[in-house]
């Protein structure tokens, strides 16, 4: 009987033990089944937030699609409108070698033409009769060449270099200017020259000198005012110290005939007919006398 009691006893205990083990166990899972249950809730929050995102880019991914479509048509229209901007550049272009075809043959025509009208008005002038403007200016442009030689002939006796044409250039000049050894003495003695016969001549623009390279050192005072900088009001006001290397200009620097006459469109404008007569020293060609008149008035009777 006892040992039946002792096994009862154990067996109880046993059962006890288990049932305290089962207990154990279940709130193991209980324990477990929160912590899978917080992670499922993270996971559902982090599905739900990603979910959100994805729809988001769907969202952005199709306005950049809208956006790409736009730029496309837009790519398009670009493409058509440069295909008309090269169709117009190249019909301008076209003209553009038209208009300069047209303007070369009528430079050319001009000049053929000015150089008839010279040529008849050179021949005219070795028949005087004795009147008229056109007459009268070329009496006045032999007296200033020969004042001038005159005046050549007192400075080289002076020791003045007549022949320098080491131009050194002047700086901050536009058009570019230059200096000689000769430029004060031309000041002095021959300015009061270029006044006069600018005065005496009938429609009187200039009267002055350059040496056979086309350099004249002075003008006539209203054109040798003091430089201002200002590119528009220098090339009107102040004239001196140039080469002028210009078809008008070379070609009255290079003239040996007795009498050149030239019209030509000055660079400040005016429509000028020009007198030029070689200076000849010592048998060498120095250069010539420039004479510029209106061209209206060597029509006068």
């Amino acid at each position: 009987m006892r040992k039946l009691s002792e096994r009862v006893n154990t067996a109880t205990q046993e059962i006890n033990d288990n049932i305290a083990g089962m207990s154990t166990l279940v709130k193991d899972t209980q324990t477990e089944n929160e912590l899978i249950n917080d992670d499922i809730r993270d996971t559902r929050t982090v599905v739900e937030r990603s979910a959100g995102e994805f729809q988001k880019m769907v969202t952005d991914f199709e306005r950049t699609s809208d956006q790409l479509n736009q730029i496309a048509t837009a790519m398009e229209e670009l493409t058509a409108t440069n295909g008309q901007v090269h169709d117009a550049v190249t019909q301008v272009h076209s003209l553009s070698g038209e208009v300069t075809a047209s303007m070369k043959a009528s430079e050319q025509s001009t000049i053929k033409l000015a150089t008839a009208t010279e040529g008849v008005q050179e021949l005219v002038s070795r028949f005087k009769i004795g009147r008229g403007a056109f007459d009268y200016n070329v009496d006045q442009g032999h007296a200033f060449r020969a004042a001038v030689i005159a005046k050549f002939e007192e400075m080289a006796k002076s020791g003045i270099n007549l022949w320098d044409q080491n131009y050194r250039p002047i700086a901050g000049t536009n058009p570019q200017k230059y200096d000689v050894g000769y430029v004060r003495a031309f000041e002095q003695q021959l300015q009061p020259l270029f006044e006069q016969y600018m005065q005496a001549m009938k429609g009187g623009t200039y009267a002055i000198i350059t040496d056979v390279r086309g350099y004249a050192a002075i003008h006539n005072t209203k054109f040798s005012k003091p430089l201002t900088g200002d590119y528009q009001t220098d090339l009107v006001g102040n004239r001196t110290r140039r080469i002028w290397d210009d078809p008008t200009g070379q070609r009255a620097a290079k003239n040996t005939e007795p009498l050149l006459l030239q019209t030509y469109a000055r660079d400040t404008g005016e429509i000028l007919s020009e007198l030029d007569m070689p200076i000849m020293i010592g048998g060498r060609h120095w250069g010539n006398v420039r004479l510029g008149c209106d061209s209206n008035v060597l029509l006068e009777g």
